[in-house]
């Protein structure tokens, strides 16, 4: 778990309150925009994908803050991806970020 690793997860998902044990946000826009977010570890159905990049740029143009947007195995989708291009965002598509961080 990144969270094991020493990150910050801040968990989002409608359909949990929480994630190993860490309360979970049911959407991204809530969380406060004091709040910098380095990565958005996008880990859902892909067809959530489109949804959840729209609320990152939305808080980009709010924040100034760009996070990179990560897409794990099989979650991408190349509307979702066309869009963060389109606004800027960096965009990482169909990598599991624990085998990443287990590569450093």
């Amino acid at each position: 778990m990144l969270s094991d690793a020493g990150y910050t997860v801040i968990p989002v998902n409608p359909k949990y309150s929480a994630v190993n044990g860490i309360p979970c946000l049911p959407d991204f826009r809530d969380i406060p925009d004091e709040v910098t977010i380095d990565i958005v570890n996008i880990f859902r159905n892909s067809s959530a994908t489109l949804e959840a990049v729209k609320a990152v740029i939305e808080r980009t143009a709010r924040t100034g803050h760009r996070p990179l947007i990560w897409t794990q195995l099989g979650v991408s989708s190349d509307e979702a991806r066309d869009e963060a291009i389109r606004a800027g965002v960096s965009y990482v598509v169909d990598r599991c970020i624990m085998i990443e961080l287990a590569r450093i």
